[in-house]
């Protein structure tokens, strides 16, 4: 199972190409799916030379090159499949930012579970958080803040994130509670023209330099916008 060089692969630190990830020659974050939610992954790319490459094109008019090996992560099962079936639903990776430009994710499943504050009520969710929660294994309070050390609001590293402020007291009001609900409605039904992540086809490439994703932490890594299965190593 293999990506192509040109792959986008989303890390933490920002979107690079996979031959830029590999040349680093370090394990590096990324973004994983563990079942449940969204989460933090740790991974790495060992060149395993040229080959064919196939373009698998997504309902949005995105692309990623894939060997005809590589499985991808199929949304109704979250089990790894063939990416061959047209129609597929793909399990997606949504990428955004907010206003100042910090970046946020859409997750997934019921996003208000146990939510301590307001910003994790919502359906899209700044990066920093997600992996603060992830690095320290604990829900951040309400009135605490994720600061970056470098000043570099897209390096969302774990080791570059700290946490400031002061622990608020907070409950959700009745305004609120409306709200919240009314956003549970909109993300069970909504979910956009051309936004699915369907597979519509695939085309052979020209063959390009691949790289094999390996992990000795999780099972998938998201690459091109969906989550693909990952070589899993003992660690």
């Amino acid at each position: 199972m293999s990506v192509a060089a040109s792959a986008i692969i989303h890390t933490l630190a920002g979107d690079l190409h996979a031959s830029a990830v590999a040349a680093r020659a370090e394990p590096f974050f990324g973004f994983t799916w563990d079942g449940k939610q969204i989460s933090v992954g740790q991974a790495r790319l060992e060149s395993c030379g040229v080959q064919p490459v196939l373009r698998v094109v997504l309902d949005n008019g995105r692309s990623v090159g894939l060997t005809a090996a590589q499985l991808v992560i199929a949304k109704e099962t979250a089990e790894p499949v063939s990416f061959a079936t047209v129609g597929l639903s793909v399990m997606p990776l949504y990428l955004g930012s907010t206003t100042l430009g910090y970046p946020t994710f859409r997750q997934q499943g019921d996003l208000w579970r146990n939510a301590a504050a307001p910003s994790d009520r919502r359906r899209d969710r700044l990066v920093a958080r997600m992996v603060w929660e992830w690095k320290s294994k604990e829900r951040i309070e309400t009135g605490m803040i994720v600061r970056h050390c470098d000043k570099d609001r897209l390096n969302c590293v774990p080791d570059n994130l700290r946490l400031e402020g002061k622990p608020q007291k907070g409950r959700i009001r009745g305004t609120l509670k409306t709200l919240i609900e009314a956003q549970r409605v909109i993300a069970r039904g909504a979910t956009g023209p051309g936004r699915n992540h369907k597979i519509v086809g695939w085309e052979a490439w020209e063959e390009e330099e691949t790289f094999d994703l390996t992990s000795a932490q999780c099972s998938n890594l998201a690459v091109g916008e969906v989550f693909v299965a990952v070589n899993h190593v003992p660690a």
